[in-house]
């Protein structure tokens, strides 16, 4: 079985973690996939759930800290992963892919040079309907351009 994780940070609002899942859905476009894990903190992850980027591929299920597993010995924390007694933490902008056959596999896919939240202004934190309102508006001619 192979399934990816992450923390659900990356399910926020903001053109930094839009760009990420853009790459992601490319990853999984490219790569079969089981299933996705999150980490949330969220109580009302329905609301996070990442179907907007899945939507192409609806045989890939979903599954946060709310849910149960459908795998023995998986336990899916708040802020982290633990299969086999191993310990996968969630860092921003980086991506689990873990297979668990034969044997237990993992890499970490680095999807976001910015994944630092010091940097995330950089970004900036508009949401993609305000980042179409502003490139609209820096389109519009003026009589300076």
């Amino acid at each position: 079985m192979k399934f990816l994780y992450f923390h659900d940070r990356l399910l926020r609002d903001i053109y930094r973690c839009a760009q990420v899942r853009s790459r992601l859905l490319q990853f999984i476009k490219s790569t079969p996939v089981d299933m996705i894990l999150v980490s949330t903190h969220n109580k009302n992850i329905r609301d996070l759930k990442p179907i907007d980027f899945l939507s192409y591929k609806k045989d890939i299920k979903v599954y946060d800290t709310q849910d149960t597993l459908p795998m023995e010995g998986v336990r899916l924390y708040e802020d982290s992963l633990i299969i086999q007694n191993h310990v996968f933490k969630p860092v921003d902008g980086t991506v689990f892919v873990i297979s668990t056959e034969p044997n237990l596999t993992s890499t970490a896919i680095f999807m976001d040079f910015f994944s630092d939240e010091r940097f995330e202004d950089y970004h900036s934190d508009l949401t993609d309907d305000q980042m179409v309102e502003l490139q609209n508006q820096i389109k519009k001619k003026t009589r300076y351009n």
